[in-house]
């Protein structure tokens, strides 16, 4: 069995036996016993007079916790002390405690620890507080019923409302988290109407991961995600919800830059999308296209698939979508065909005022909660007038972003802030201008 023989060794070297040093951190020495044995971790508030006793730092201790080891790779160790020989069999002390008894020391300790905190005699290390205390999971039930899913999919709504207030990094945690815990449904028993929904539920949840993922920078954790939602979706035979993570694989990759594997992505989307019937996800996937077909230049089939999106989005029943695709509204088709004509290579001034157009529509229609998509669209807003010579203009509208931007938990914003620090550098005899670039440059450092 895995032990801490490091641990014991540190202890050997000290020149403190198990009973001396229970005795300095006021812990009994069967305690001290459970550690050396790997049986269990000493608590949080034990590690600062613990690495004390050993003479050794806290990240020191961690790190001989961290690590058990096997008795077979160790070398022999030094002889027993006097007061640490093996005690015969009727000594009490040798006889491993039964997990009550360790459960109820365990409780003592604490009462103890309690008591030093309310007199305030208790010595507090905050560097401990930046540790983990574990990473046990809740149970989770034998057998799921609906009740068991329809929890799942309202704390996955109010996730989903705190990422678009918020931000991804307002969450991120939380939610890898939930979807860690809601896997251990999928070992419990149910129906198959319940299976299905289950899986639905699990899909979304590991989407709303990859989004959020997506949405601090941590890209190789969000694909991991999104594949994991793409195979439950297509499992529990939901193509609407596989032609949504599509969308979010494809905006993935669009904002890494890669507009042609994102149209491919977004064309996918587009099979699964007809597939489902969904006419909102249908608009959703073709609006998306048109701005990585922007990117490349190729205004023709932006043209063509704003239009198809405008119809697939006027023939749609949004109340009627399934939840995962009811977020794609009026406002987000006018800011696709606003990003579309603004990322063309080298827009007209015809295509740029569509672009304003648009921008201003859709600002004016959302809601103050979603203080994200108002952050993308208005840095966009203020590199058109930019472009456009409009520097006054510009700089109030780009402040706005960037006051957004500050507020919300995104790389991303940071990232979209990029076009217009570099509209911005052009003009730098513009104070208020340059003033604006600061801000960009202050916040992307932050």
């Amino acid at each position: 069995m895995a032990r801490r023989h490091r641990l014991a060794q540190r202890r050997k070297t000290v020149g403190l036996s198990q009973e001396g040093l229970a005795e300095t951190v006021g812990v009994d020495r069967t305690t001290v016993v459970r550690w050396e044995r790997s049986d269990n971790a000493p608590q949080p508030w034990h590690r600062p007079r613990l690495a004390h006793a050993l003479k050794i730092s806290v990240e020191e201790l961690a790190e001989l916790l961290a690590h058990p080891t096997d008795p077979r790779s160790q070398p022999i160790e030094q002889p027993y002390s006097a007061d640490e020989r093996p005690r015969a069999r009727s000594d009490a002390a040798s006889v491993p405690p039964s997990p009550i008894a360790d459960e109820r020391e365990d409780a003592r300790q604490l009462l103890a620890h309690a008591a030093q905190i309310a007199v305030g005699a208790a010595v507090l290390d905050p560097e401990a507080w930046l540790r983990p205390l574990g990473d046990e999971l809740a149970p989770a039930p034998e057998r799921v019923g609906h009740a068991d899913v329809s929890r799942l999919e309202s704390i996955t709504r109010g996730l989903k409302t705190l990422d678009s207030e918020h931000g991804g990094g307002s969450c991120r945690d939380a939610v890898v988290a939930q979807a860690r815990w809601g896997r251990q449904l999928l070992r419990a028993s149910c129906s198959d109407t319940v299976g299905r929904r289950l899986h639905i539920a699990l899909a979304d949840l590991h989407s709303l991961a990859g989004w959020t993922s997506f949405d601090v920078g941590l890209y190789d954790s969000a694909k991991l995600h999104f594949a994991r939602s793409l195979e439950q979706a297509r499992f529990a035979d939901e193509p609407s919800l596989v032609a949504k993570v599509l969308y979010c694989i494809g905006r993935l990759y669009l904002h890494r830059g890669w507009a042609t594997e994102s149209v491919r992505v977004f064309q996918l989307g587009q099979l699964a999308a007809q597939e489902s019937g969904c006419e909102l996800a249908d608009a959703m996937l073709c609006a998306n296209q048109a701005w990585a077909y922007a990117i490349l230049g190729e205004a023709a089939q932006l043209a063509r698939l704003l239009g198809r999106a405008e119809d697939e989005f006027a023939g749609a029943h949004r109340a009627e979508a399934p939840p995962w695709i009811r977020f794609f509204g009026e406002a987000d088709l006018r800011a696709m065909t606003a990003m579309a004509y603004a990322h063309l290579p080298e827009p007209t001034s015809a295509q740029r005022a569509v672009a304003i157009r648009g921008f201003e529509g859709c600002l004016a229609a959302r809601q103050d909660s979603e203080a994200r998509s108002r952050a993308f669209e208005l840095s966009a807003l203020a590199t058109v007038h930019l472009a456009d010579g409009d520097l006054d203009y510009a700089t109030t509208i780009g402040h706005q972003a960037i006051d957004l931007a500050e507020r919300v938990r995104s790389i991303r914003i940071v990232d979209r802030l990029a076009p217009l620090a570099a509209h911005a550098d052009k003009h730098r005899n513009h104070a208020d201008v340059r003033e604006l670039a600061h801000r960009i440059r202050s916040i992307s450092m932050t």
